[in-house]
């Protein structure tokens, strides 16, 4: 038998999951009559997905079983209410137009109690269904707290929902006997209920782990393509320097050894010009030998020619000076002055003859370029 306050919590819990989710699917239903036809329009489809791959790796909305609930990988398949949850009916009514207007409170809280817009509305039952999940491990509820919670959820459900079916459920939930059976599904049904709002939690956490791991390996592959491109481009670079280098290296090489060849060639012809201008040096130096020995003999010579010309000279001025003194004596004789006058003219041809082979004699022994320098000398010493 079970107690007045678990009664209370059950019959919330019949509320929630057996009336409230069905008039929140009707209401879906006439905002989105042909799902699969919205989920497919190009502007919501994109929308849908930059909440399920989210920019800059924040943590997605939407974790891999939702979007595959959208989005089968079937395409024959059509979606329709039927295949959602509860918050995944919240999510798309607040994200595909025509879109909900937020309460000031957000989805996620319990909205003011004037607030009787259709977002609030639908945040009332998606609080309490969270707080029903909550509550599930003591499964109790006071009557205060029922009738409040009773109160909120109705006026939710008929706001959403005012049809007689609607009605009638609301009527039959708050009548209903709650016998064994019923109790006994009830916590089966919260019981299963609390598990797949776990585990869809752990899906979220589970799926936000695998669409991280998904772009973190992208980004990898990303990056080693990169690498692997950059590498290649820098692999083509390096060959083509290298063989740009390996054709300066046998360039450079190559006029190297055609430099080494010149310079061998020139250091050759340099040794020959050596030897030559050292011939040209010994040869210098033997004529140079050659001609201080003809200057030494022809100094010598003419020194000797010199006193020869001077010793005859000086005689020849003893016979001048005899026969002036002659002339002298006989200038009162006039008988001899025309004897004596024919010996002096005598004497001045021989004179003038022995000048002129002394100068033949000087001519045939001093040589050439020697003569012309002492020419003027040896004039002079002619005349004396």
């Amino acid at each position: 038998m079970v107690s007045k306050e678990e009664e209370n919590f059950l019959r919330i819990v019949y509320l929630n999951y057996r009336v409230a989710t069905e008039a929140l699917t009707n209401f879906f239903d006439k905002k989105h009559p042909n799902l699969s036809a919205d989920l497919n329009i190009p502007e919501n489809k994109t929308k849908l997905h930059s909440l399920y791959k989210t920019p800059g790796g924040k943590k997605p909305v939407l974790y891999r079983g939702q979007w595959n609930t959208l989005y089968p990988t079937t395409e024959a398949t059509i979606v329709t209410s039927a295949d959602l949850d509860l918050n995944l009916i919240v999510f798309l009514l607040r994200n595909l137009p025509p879109v909900l207007t937020e309460p000031k409170t957000g989805f996620d809280k319990l909205p003011h109690p004037n607030d009787k817009r259709d977002g609030a509305n639908i945040a009332r039952l998606k609080y309490y269904k969270n707080l029903c999940v909550s509550h599930s491990k003591n499964g109790t509820l006071p009557d205060t707290d029922f009738v409040r919670i009773w109160s909120e959820l109705e006026q939710a459900i008929t706001g959403l929902d005012n049809s007689h079916a609607t009605a009638a459920s609301l009527k039959d939930a708050k009548t209903k006997m709650l016998d064994n059976s019923m109790v006994q599904m009830l916590s089966t049904q919260l019981q299963l209920v609390t598990k797949v709002s776990s585990f869809e939690e752990e899906l979220k956490h589970i799926s936000s782990h695998i669409d991280k791991d998904v772009q973190e390996r992208k980004q990898l592959k990303q990056i080693t393509e990169t690498l692997h491109e950059k590498m290649n481009i820098k692999e083509d670079s390096f060959e083509k320097e290298f063989e740009k280098c390996k054709d300066n290296v046998d360039r450079l090489s190559e006029r190297l050894n055609t430099s080494e060849v010149q310079m061998y060639e020139r250091v050759e012809s340099i040794e020959t010009y050596l030897e030559e201008l050292q011939k040209l040096q010994q040869s210098l130096d033997l004529q140079f030998t050659r001609i201080k020995t003809i200057a030494i003999e022809s100094k010598k010579e003419k020194e000797d020619f010199v006193k020869d010309v001077q010793s005859l000279c000086s005689l020849i001025q003893v016979d001048i000076t005899k026969h002036e003194e002659r002339i002298s004596a006989l200038e009162n004789s006039s008988g001899t002055l025309q004897e004596i006058q024919r010996d002096v003219d005598s004497l001045k041809r021989k004179l003038d003859t022995l000048k002129e082979e002394i100068k033949k004699q000087v001519e045939d022994h001093i040589p050439p370029h020697i003569r012309g320098m002492h020419n003027c000398n040896l004039l002079s010493l002619y005349c004396q």
